[in-house]
């Protein structure tokens, strides 16, 4: 793995989150406000963009640093996914501590990773 890939991996375990307009979204790669302002416009709602924009896969990360043969069961993906669910939980109560946010575990055969959600 490149520096310059670790780098992006751990920028998403201390990832900006931003109020855009009264939902919280993950600012992915310094998008900023408006740009994920103008995103969420091609959702038929701002719940419905967020519920998409909020997802955060990991497997990518997994295949860079284990390979390809890395198995969904493996306790060291949950550990993975603790670190992230930790991290997150921490930034988001320091920054938006009466948003009602939770971070949801994705684990099935599609896909491994995070996801913010609102109430």
């Amino acid at each position: 793995m490149k520096l310059s890939d670790l780098g992006f991996w751990l920028s998403e375990l201390v990832a900006d989150f931003v109020d855009v307009d009264g939902r919280v979204f993950i600012d992915r790669n310094g998008e900023g406000i408006e740009n994920l302002r103008q995103k969420a416009t091609t959702y038929e709602s701002l719940k419905v963009a967020q519920q998409w924009l909020n997802i955060v896969p990991i497997d990518a990360f997994l295949d860079e640093v284990a390979g390809k043969d890395w198995e969904i069961d493996d306790p060291g993906v949950d550990e993975i996914l603790a670190v992230y669910v930790k991290a997150w939980t921490y930034q988001i109560q320091a920054k938006f501590p009466n948003a009602g946010l939770t971070i949801q575990v994705i684990k099935d055969d599609e896909d491994v990773g995070v996801k913010l959600i609102q109430a």
